[in-house]
């Protein structure tokens, strides 16, 4: 099933896909439903999936953005462009699978492909920064459900969200130009979840809207 943002409602869409649902690993043999009916063809349990995945997700608390006024003694986070080695970097850091992906391009298709894509990527990108928008398939995922116990009950999936590849790219180039300048002004995250993780799911929730907004110094 595919997972969508608009606007500011999170759309489940089931789609029956037996080629990529024929895989013991990817496809449960038998779902329970909430209503306890037995689901066994992939179409009748995609469907089950995505009603119930939808009815217990919820939207992230969208607060209004505090103004605030320019340091004059804390520098400005600007990132005016990427480079062609930053994205070569951050595509040696994927792991070269044949993962799915809404756009159909797995990590293994960049590593093989780098210098070829690296263009391409180098102009979508950048235009992204400038324009403060990204592509509505990157707001786009394969939501895989995964089973927390051995129970079939649809109850006891959790569902991840497989996202383009190509996203992944960018979101490694912004990280590490967010840590570079947070660990520049010597700001220090005190919480046990790791620092990258919790920059990871700011950039994933601005991901999930339409634009990029980059604000450290209001935090540091």
């Amino acid at each position: 099933m595919f997972w969508e943002e608009r606007g500011n409602k999170s759309i489940f869409i089931a789609i029956d896909n037996s080629r990529r649902l024929n895989s013991s690993k990817s496809a449960p043999p038998g779902i329970i439903d909430l209503n306890g009916a037995h689901l066994l063809t992939n179409k009748d349990k995609a469907l089950a999936f995505s009603q119930y995945f939808a009815s217990v997700s919820t939207l992230p608390l969208q607060a209004p953005l505090r103004s605030f006024a320019p340091s004059s003694t804390i520098p400005l986070f600007d990132l005016p462009s990427i480079s062609p080695a930053q994205i070569l970097a951050s595509i040696a850091s994927l792991a070269p699978k044949c993962n799915f992906s809404p756009d159909g391009l797995p990590n293994i298709f960049y590593s093989k492909c780098k210098f070829s894509i690296v263009s391409p990527l180098l102009i979508i990108f950048n235009k992204s920064l400038h324009s403060t928008s990204i592509p509505s398939l990157w707001k786009q995922a394969i939501v895989k459900p995964i089973p927390k116990t051995s129970s079939n009950s649809i109850n006891t999936f959790r569902p991840i969200s497989l996202t383009c590849s190509v996203t992944k790219i960018f979101e490694k180039i912004l990280i590490s130009e967010i840590t570079s300048y947070l660990d520049n002004l010597g700001v220090t995250m005190q919480s046990s979840l790791k620092f990258n993780d919790h920059i990871s799911r700011i950039v994933s929730k601005a991901r999930a809207k339409d634009v990029i907004f980059a604000d450290p110094i209001r935090y540091a």
